[in-house]
């Protein structure tokens, strides 16, 4: 990278940040005229300045054109995208770059390609940038894109593989700069060049972990840790992200606000170019067909129906004003017409108190450009106005400050309001920024400040109980690791019972800190967290708990770990103080022995090679209560080795179990030879075979040369439930060395006996009863699905496509866009557009294949009790940010109620299998394919699969598990292939209010009689 010009050496000397000022407020102001021109002669008398409601006079108002000794940092963010989309989102890239000057402006291309993921470190070097642009870009896909996250080898683009190589190159090289200085290439990077490379690796690190803590989409946590990585950077910074619009839940939508404070803090300005071509462009028709009291964007009339007496017609989703609905004006008054009873059923207006909920709302991340600042880029609608707008705030702004009222320095936030005096001005600057005293930590949140407030003090209130400690792994790759675990039961705090969808939802604050025995932090983290899950985990085993843990570095010596704990639903708080010693380096070495509560798949992508509580492509959540439900089967444990570099031989590992004061004989475990030096993650099991309750003690010997190290956990087993199991004997509870084959499974070593093994695969199957009850909690759920609704709207985007020698070569045949609305548990669908265009043909008129029955039909089939499906356990996988169990699952010809349709209207019920996807947290299916199996030789459908994604997504005030995507296949006549790609978009609530008056069906056809 290019080193830093004369001008960007001199800002590091300058502070833009009103935080670091003692009584000042220092804001950037961009104003225009009512044409959008800047203005250049604003004096401070032109603008009213309110700080908290409270008017202030500016003291320094000065303009900034063009090039500034300030400097900026400019960060281009990039979701993925593919095919057209990805070269849009590189013309409209290349169109931003175009607006900075050549001087003082550096920038960085970073992608969220299933992680923070950087291509471009910072530079000044636009050859550079746009090369990093030109490969995030890059796409070949070779089928259809689909917009389905399903693996059916439906897509696949040919540049994913160059974009990784790039991206690898890239952060080995930053990691290089950041750690020595010294480039890959053995080039001196200079002073500003390391820390940028610090803080662009800080941020791809913390990314990791917001991901795990707080279980959030990994863009959003990209988001964050991008953000706060650049809090101390004196630059002006702007983040701009090239993103599709999503559906969220409410809980991405709070981290969304977490995200905009992040940004307001580290003065941060976040610009959203959205790339869906969908919402904008559509709007007007969409809020048409929604009944939202527009004119009609078609005029005509549309056929509802022929009966005996001729056909009835009916304007377009027509709304009047002003006046009820009435029949049509005569002699004798006015007569009422079926098409008036259309029209009360679609009058959502006058019958709806909740129609405001039909108004277009556009990308929900549009709140980080309007919190921190900056601006939403829609390429489809007045793209190019924005681009002048971004130009203009970037490089002609001005420089405004002002001694704010007296105020508590306690971290809330306060508004800026500015209103122009003049005439004519538009004023944009930030909305406010939080109120900390001089010389405080900034980075810190408004929840934090109270709870650090409390550490300091020598109060420890107990109300909300909780388990805390520190795990000591010893010397890793990046130096001597431990771990702070925090687990607060969701028993013991107030959380809300949703009993019509099986969960509850715990909200909780934490802060937890390390300091050394000179009181010196070393370690500090912070969340703010709403949990949910199923209640059957709160109230039959209470096993529900609210987890955090973080890794830290550090050197050898006595620590104190403190912990706070507020319940935000009571405002209850719990406090911990535990001292612990992190000791130096052993010969042969053991970690601290960490009891697994469950584990969880890493995505592929997941490169966090520093986090120590990881085993080949798993990673641990330990259970740090000690506590085992009565029953228990399947308990692993972990620790990490060290054997000594330079000791004689190999090591080696022996366990011990104690039962109730009665010792087992130390069993050798095998180890691999050749592992001296290097630090070795370790797991053992005790199988699936069900723990006698009482107290264990497991202790683990590692012996290398003369040297013996030793270390133990204990744990219990409750007693509910066993009181008939048999007390072992002494001396009887013993570890047999089982197979290390893992299919070979885990077997007790006789009556009364334990059994104790290396694990080779540390997600271990299911156990039979977990399994069945967590079908059968799956099938509760599933069975009252369509009652745990409200009503709603979305809008479904359906692509057709043929591949007429199911080679996989696929060609788009039409796009269809509805708006589905879901009423009284019925499903109904209105065309909007077709191919582009407006529309209102009847689906039931189109040729080809569509579905329905996505929101219940599917589960219904799989679950209901006259399927009688059978289901087998194949896998622990990861989906999102969560866990799923895999089930495959099979029903018989005699039991299907699935109907398969042909173009020629047969129908057959045929037999069917597919897979489940449950969530571990919730016991919701999260994901479901069904394939059908032996259709009747001579049907004209040879084969067809119907896969749906579920997610959680806010509809009104609560979240709901919803369809968000959908894929059906066919296989018809004797090669052609038929795929279906749907996506549900836009979910909003209307009222259940609606009437029907004097509504009489119309007579069917004579021959539907």
């Amino acid at each position: 990278m290019p080193a830093p010009s004369p001008g960007q050496s001199a800002s590091t000397s300058q502070e833009p940040e009103f935080r670091k000022q003692v009584d000042e407020v220092s804001i950037d102001l961009t104003v225009h005229n009512k044409k959008r021109k800047p203005i250049l002669d604003l004096k401070p008398e032109d603008l009213a300045i309110a700080d908290n409601g409270t008017p202030v006079k500016l003291t320094e108002l000065h303009l900034v054109r063009g090039n500034s000794a300030r400097g900026h940092l400019v960060t281009l963010v990039f979701d993925p995208f593919s095919g057209a989309v990805a070269r849009e989102a590189r013309v409209d890239a290349q169109k931003i770059l175009k607006l900075f000057p050549e001087k003082e402006y550096e920038f960085a291309v970073l992608d969220l390609g299933g992680r923070l993921r950087l291509l471009q470190p910072f530079t000044t070097d636009r050859k550079l940038v746009d090369s990093a642009i030109a490969v995030e870009t890059d796409s070949h896909p070779i089928t259809l894109t689909t917009t389905l996250s399903l693996d059916v080898n439906i897509t696949r683009d040919t540049a994913d593989s160059k974009r990784s190589a790039f991206a690898g190159a890239a952060e080995k090289n930053l990691i290089a700069v950041a750690r020595t200085g010294v480039d890959a290439s053995g080039r001196n990077a200079g002073t500003i060049e390391k820390q940028r490379a610090q803080m662009l690796l800080s941020a791809l690190q913390n990314a990791q972990k917001i991901t795990q803590e707080q279980h959030t989409y990994r863009s959003l946590a990209g988001l964050q840790a991008l953000v706060e990585s650049q809090e101390r950077a004196p630059e002006r910074k702007a983040l701009i992200y090239f993103t599709r619009n999503r559906q969220m839940d409410s809980s991405a939508q709070q981290m969304i606000t977490k995200v905009a404070a992040a940004a307001t803090r580290a003065g941060v300005t976040i610009y959203i170019v959205d790339l869906d071509a969908m919402n904008d462009a559509h709007s007007y028709e969409m809020s048409n067909a929604e009944g939202n009291a527009m004119p009609r964007f078609v005029p005509g009339k549309d056929k509802i129906g022929c009966g005996s007496g001729g056909c009835e017609y009916v304007q377009r989703l027509q709304q009047e004003y002003g006046e009820p609905i009435h029949g049509d004006p005569s002699t004798s008054g006015y007569v009422w017409k079926s098409k008036h009873d259309i029209m009360v059923m679609t009058d959502f207006q006058r019958q709806s108190g909740d129609y405001a909920m039909f108004a277009y709302k556009k990308n929900p991340m549009i709140a980080l450009s309007e919190i921190s600042g900056g601006l939403y880029l829609d390429p489809q609608n007045g793209f190019k106005k924005g681009l002048l707008q971004l130009s203009e705030e970037l490089t002609t702004y001005y420089e405004a400050t002002y001694t704010p009222p007296k105020h508590d320095s306690d971290g809330s936030y306060r508004t800026i309001s500015i209103s122009p005096v003049r005439k004519d001005l538009r004023v944009q600057s930030k909305a406010g920024y939080f109120a900390v005293a001089p010389g405080e930590e900034q980075g810190l949140r408004p929840f934090e400040r109270p709870m650090l407030k409390l550490l300091d003090t020598n109060e420890s209130p107990a109300d909300v109980p909780f388990h805390a400690t520190v795990l000591r792994f010893g010397e890793m790759t990046e130096g001597n690791t431990s771990t702070l675990a925090i687990a607060v039961p969701v028993k013991t705090l107030d959380f809300q019972r949703n009993e019509q969808d099986h969960l509850y939802s715990a909200h909780i604050c934490l802060e937890a800190r390390v300091r050394d025995s000179h009181g010196v932090e070393v370690e500090r983290v912070g969340d703010d967290i709403t949990s949910r899950g199923a209640l059957e985990s709160v109230d039959r085993d209470g096993t529900a708990a609210i987890t955090l843990d973080r890794h830290f570095i550090s050197a050898p010596g006595p620590y104190m770990l403190e912990v706070a704990v507020v319940d935000r639903m009571n405002g209850k708080v719990g406090v911990q103080r535990i001292p612990f010693e992190i000791p130096g380096p052993e010969k042969a070495g053991i970690s601290d022995i960490v009891l697994v509560k469950k584990t969880d798949q890493i995505a592929s992508d997941d490169q966090d090679s520093v986090e120590p509580l990881r085993y080949e492509s798993s990673r641990i959540t330990p259970n740090i209560s000690g506590e085992l439900a009565p029953g228990a089967k399947g308990l692993s444990l972990f620790l990490v080795l060290h054997p000594e570099a330079a000791a004689k031989g190999d090591p080696t590992l022996e366990m011990q179990v104690i039962h109730n004061g009665k010792a087992g004989r130390r069993i050798p475990l095998p180890l691999r030879s050749g592992l001296a030096g290097a630090a070795l993650p370790y797991m053992a099991s005790f199988g699936q075979n069900a723990l006698a309750p009482g107290d264990y003690k497991v202790i683990a010997y590692l012996k290398q040369g003369d040297n013996l190290t030793e270390k133990q956990v204990q744990f219990h087993v409750g007693q509910n439930g066993l009181g008939n199991q048999p007390e072992t004997e002494a001396g009887s509870v013993q570890a047999t060395v089982a197979s290390l084959d893992p299919s070979a499974g885990i077997v007790s070593g006789g009556a009364g006996q334990l059994a104790i093994t290396p694990l080779d695969n540390p997600t271990a199957p299911l156990a039979p009863e977990a399994a069945k009850q967590l079908i059968e909690d799956a099938r509760e759920r599933a069975l009252s699905y369509r009652d745990s609704l409200p009503n709603f709207m979305c809008v479904e985007v359906t692509n057709r496509s043929d591949d007429p020698g199911a080679s996989g070569r696929w060609k788009l045949h039409d796009s269809l866009v509805e708006v589905l609305k879901y009423r009284d548990k019925q499903e109904t669908r209105t065309t909007i557009e077709l191919n582009g265009k407006r529309s209102t043909v009847d689906r039931q008129a189109m040729r080809g294949s569509l579905s329905a029955g996505e929101f219940g039909g599917v589960l219904q089939a799989i679950f209901s009790q006259p399927a009688q499906a059978e289901f087998k356990w194949k896998s622990t996988e990861a989906l999102g940010t969560g866990t799923v169990q895999v089930f495959d699952y099979n029903v018989s010809p005699a039991h299907s109620n699935f109907t398969v349709t042909a173009s020629n209207g047969r129908e057959t019920k045929p037999g069917f299998h597919g897979q489940v996807y449950i969530d571990s947290a919730t016991r919701s299916v999260r994901r479901v394919s069904l394939i059908a199996d032996e259709l009747p030789k001579n049907f004209p459908t040879h084969a067809t699969r119907i896969d749906v994604d579920y997610d959680y997504v806010a509809i009104s005030d609560r979240d709901y598990l919803v369809p968000v995507s959908a894929e059906m296949r066919l296989i018809q006549g004797r090669h052609s292939a038929v795929l279906n790609t749907m996506e549900f978009r836009n979910y909003r609530r209307f009222g259940s209010t609606m009437r029907m008056v004097n509504y009489t069906p119309l007579d069917p056809k004579p021959d539907q009689k």
